[in-house]
This record gives structure tokens, C-alpha cells and sequence, in this order.
């Protein structure tokens, strides 16, 4: 194959002159390539190369529940030289990585002969040089064509898992199967899902299996729009459905602009509910940049009661002055965080209070009866008024379910002052989370563990109210009939 830069590599580092230049290089070069195949994962080297029992390298990583885990690799010359050593019997327990340098025994027959070694060692991956030099370079030579195919998504995840958990037999064989198709049909590419399924079938461990599973079926779901497969339960005993758990941060980023893109057309709201139970508010946050690019508004708009936020800033959507560049109610990746567009207002949204969303801070202030209208949809726990001579404050008890609207209205009218308001305090009903505090000055929303929905109703309605969003985008912006939107 042209162009294969592990197995450049290795061959350059076999032509040196020192021994120990020899080892040096070579253990540079797979490492460079495990890197390559999992960023994420430690490398540390040993003092020792092809050693009867000591590892070459050690590999240690996070899981998702911070727990390490650790995998030995050693260095063989070639697969056919490991089973002559009888280094599964020896070293299999542990479930290491055996490296090849060469494809000397990279066939079918060797497949056979080690295979039922491979029984006694099931944690135990055997795989080499030109194998690896396949799926990196696969992923090294993505073209533009290629980026709406369901390859490109489950390939990365393939990489991601291979170091992890990789067991079995893993070759060059293994890796032609694995390879894109040129066609740009979509048969082709389920078949292709099909194909992949079946390829990491019995080369991954448990967890690893039941991951790359999952990933194929949200593939074809977003292929096909059958949504039904999500009732579809697992092979196993136990009957779980395999479209289950938390979406890891890899896992997302390869997977969530694909199934974004090609799963525009479909309108099956338990879908985006699903995949929007699979990742947080946080996760979405952490791979911005990589969604800036894609439309969010159906998975949003299925997740707005269930998603989480502790701030929004209300900012001036530019678009909006121009008839050509608005693009109506919308969701979308913005600046770094979640961003909803409606009429005039941008809202930023964050997950937690301690991540930066630019506001303003010299808003001025609107008067209490501009503002009264908007607030009386919500349940009002506080109110901050500011007089030309004085400076009030009229607040519930924290444990009681008042709405101190009627005192604040009472107070106004018996004090002959002209009042502005500060702060807004709003209480979601029947919800775990705290006040939700509006402060005028900065457009800015903030309280912990808020509905996005609620928080996206307060924003606009409250502190948005001197340009209100109509009905109708409110309701788009929401995933709402207008009827609902106005309840």
C-alpha cells in the first residue's frame, strides 16, 4: 500500500546503525501511532524491547466514571514469532496488546492456527504494522465527498476502541473490510453499517462491542428514520435495548454532527429525545466548535424541559435587522455555547455559573410598569425597585409559595417616587430548581439546575420584553403549536 508511514517508519528504525536507535525509533513510531489511534490515552516506555515477559510499553487511561485502567504492549517482530514463544500462555492473562512489526503472517492461515490459542487468552489482542497503518491512514485521507457516509463516524469510534478494548485477531484482513465505499448510494451505505457491525463482532471486548453497536444503530437510525429500532432489545438475556447509557465525549464527537446532519428529516421527536438523554448540556459545551457548523434545533427543542442550565445572557440579534440573513427561530452552537435565536434576541446559554458569558453590564434600567405586563405569566418571589430616593426590596419567604406581584404593585402606588427595576426574581412551579433571578442591567439570567425551557421563556418574556418575540416564533423556537406557546 503507498504511503504507509508506521511501516516507513519501522523499516527506517531497523536500518540503524545502533541498537539501541534501533529500539528508540521504533518504539517512537508506535507510539506516534497509538496516538494517532487514541489521544487520550498515557504512553509510557520500559527499559526493555521484545522481552520474553516484560512489556515494551504501558498504556493508561480515564474510563467515563474516572477509574484507571491500565494495558501492557509488547513488540514482536512478527505474529508468527509471539505464538512461537507461546506468549499467550504466558503473558495472555493480563489481556495485553501483542504488536507485529510485519505482516509475515498476516493471513488466513495464521488466523486459524491462533485462533483457538486466543480461546485461553479472550482479553488478549494480537495485531500489527500494516493493520494499523489502514485504519489511521483511513482516517488521515477523509475527502470532502466522503463526510455525509456513515464511515468516516464509526471508523474514528473503531480507532478509539481498538487500544481500549481490542481482543481477538485485528489485521490487515480485518481493516479491508472496514474500508469506505466510494459510492455516495444509500443501500450502500447500510450495507456498510451492516458490514461494519459484523467486522467488530468478537474483536472488542464486551463494553467496547455493546459501544460500537449502539454508535451503528444510531448511524441507521438517522440513515432510515426507523426510530423503531430504539424499542429494539439486546441480544442478550437480560432483553436491555442496545441504544442505552451515556454517549462518552469521543463517542459524541464523532457521532453527534453526523446524526445531526443526516437526521434533519426526521420528525420523530422520540429520536432527539433519546439521543438527548445520551450527553448533557456540558458535553455540548466541550465540542462547540465542532457544531458551529450544524442546526440544533430538533434535538433542542425535544430536550428543552429536560436540559439544565444555570445562566442565560439576552444579547441583540443582529440577523434580525436584515430580511435576508434571518434565518427565523433557531438552535445552534454560538460562541462557545448553547444559542437560541428568536425575533430580535440572541440567548447564551451555559451549564454552569462558572463558565464566562459575555453581558452587558449598563443596561438601563425599564420601569415597573413596562416591565408589571411581561411578569404576570410567572410566579414572582422578589422584586428589586429603584426610586429616585430610595431603593426597595419586596421578597417571599423562600419556603412559601407567594407571588408578590399584588404587594409590589401595592407599594408603587403608595410611594410617590418613579421606580425602575433591577432584579426580577421568578419561581419555576413544581420544579427542583431554585429562583430564577432577572437582572436587568446585564440581561442576564441565572439560578441553579433551570428547565432551558423555563429559563428560555423568563429571558425572552422578562428581560426581552421591549422587543417581545411573537407568538408564533415563540412557539417555533420552543417546538410548540402557538397554542401551547401561549399557556
Amino acid at each position: 500500500m503507498p504511503g504507509s508511514p508506521l511501516r516507513d517508519a519501522i523499516a527506517d528504525a531497523l536500518n540503524q546503525d545502533s541498537p539501541q536507535d534501533v529500539i528508540d525509533d521504533v518504539k517512537s513510531a508506535v507510539i506516534a501511532e497509538i496516538e494517532n489511534l487514541d489521544p487520550a490515552v498515557q504512553i509510557k516506555k520500559t527499559d526493555y524491547f521484545n522481552h520474553s515477559f516484560a512489556p515494551d510499553l504501558v498504556l493508561t487511561w480515564k474510563t467515563a466514571a474516572r477509574k484507571e485502567e491500565t494495558r501492557e504492549l509488547y513488540v514482536r517482530y512478527s505474529l508468527g514469532s509471539s505464538q512461537a514463544a507461546g506468549d499467550v500462555d504466558i503473558l495472555g492473562k493480563g489481556g495485553p496488546i501483542f504488536f507485529s512489526l510485519n505482516s509475515s503472517n498476516d493471513d488466513e492461515e495464521f488466523a486459524g492456527s491462533i485462533r483457538e490459542e486466543l480461546m485461553r487468552a479472550p482479553r488478549s489482542l494480537f495485531t500489527n504494522a500494516p493493520a494499523i497503518d489502514r485504519i489511521t491512514l483511513d482516517a488521515e485521507t477523509e475527502e470532502p465527498q466522503h463526510r455525509d457516509s456513515p464511515a468516516p463516524p464509526l471508523l474514528n469510534l473503531f480507532r478509539r476502541n481498538v487500544v481500549r478494548g481490542g481482543r481477538g485477531l485485528i489485521v490487515a484482513n480485518v481493516a479491508e473490510r472496514l474500508e469506505r465505499s466510494t459510492s455516495t448510494d444509500v443501500e450502500e451505505d447500510f450495507l456498510y453499517v451492516d458490514r461494519f457491525t459484523e467486522a467488530v463482532s468478537g474483536i472488542f471486548d464486551e463494553a467496547a462491542t455493546l459501544r460500537l453497536r449502539r454508535a451503528a444503530d444510531l448511524v441507521k437510525i438517522a440513515l432510515s428514520g426507523e426510530v423503531s429500532i430504539l424499542d429494539r432489545p439486546d441480544d442478550g438475556d437480560d432483553g436491555v435495548a442496545t441504544i442505552s447509557g451515556k454517549l462518552d465525549d469521543t463517542e459524541l464527537r464523532a457521532l453527534l454532527p453526523f446524526l445531526l446532519d443526516r437526521g434533519q428529516s426526521i420528525d420523530d421527536v422520540r429520536f432527539w429525545q433519546h439521543l438527548g438523554q445520551m450527553l448533557t448540556l456540558a458535553q455540548l459545551e466541550n465540542m462547540a466548535s465542532t457544531l458551529s457548523d450544524h442546526d440544533l434545533t430538533p434535538l433542542a427543542q425535544a430536550n428543552l424541559p429536560a436540559w439544565r442550565a444555570a445562566k442565560a445572557v439576552l444579547s441583540f440579534n443582529a440577523d434580525a435587522l436584515e430580511e435576508e440573513g434571518y434565518q427565523g427561530p433557531r438552535w445552534r452552537m454560538h460562541g462557545g455555547s448553547l444559542c437560541a435565536s428568536a425575533g430580535a434576541w440572541n440567548i447564551h446559554f451555559a451549564s454552569d455559573l462558572r463558565r464566562g458569558l459575555r453581558s452587558r453590564e449598563d443596561s438601563t434600567l425599564p420601569r415597573w410598569e413596562k416591565v408589571l405586563p411581561s411578569v404576570q405569566s410567572f410566579s414572582v418571589s422578589k422584586v428589586e425597585l429603584q426610586g429616585i430616593t430610595r431603593r426597595i426590596s419586596i421578597a417571599a419567604d423562600a419556603e412559601a409559595a407567594v407571588n408578590v406581584l399584588g404587594d409590589v404593585v401595592s407599594v408603587q402606588g403608595n410611594i410617590d417616587d418613579t421606580f425602575f427595576v433591577r432584579s426580577v426574581e421568578v419561581r419555576p412551579a413544581g420544579e427542583e430548581s431554585a429562583d430564577v433571578n432577572l437582572d436587568f442591567s446585564t440581561l442576564m439570567a441565572t439560578g441553579a439546575n433551570v428547565p432551558v425551557d423555563y429559563l428560555t421563556r423568563a429571558s425572552l418574556g422578562v428581560l426581552g420584553h421591549r422587543y417581545p418575540v411573537s407568538p408564533a416564533d415563540m412557539a417555533t423556537l420552543l417546538g410548540e403549536t402557538q397554542a401551547d406557546a401561549g399557556t
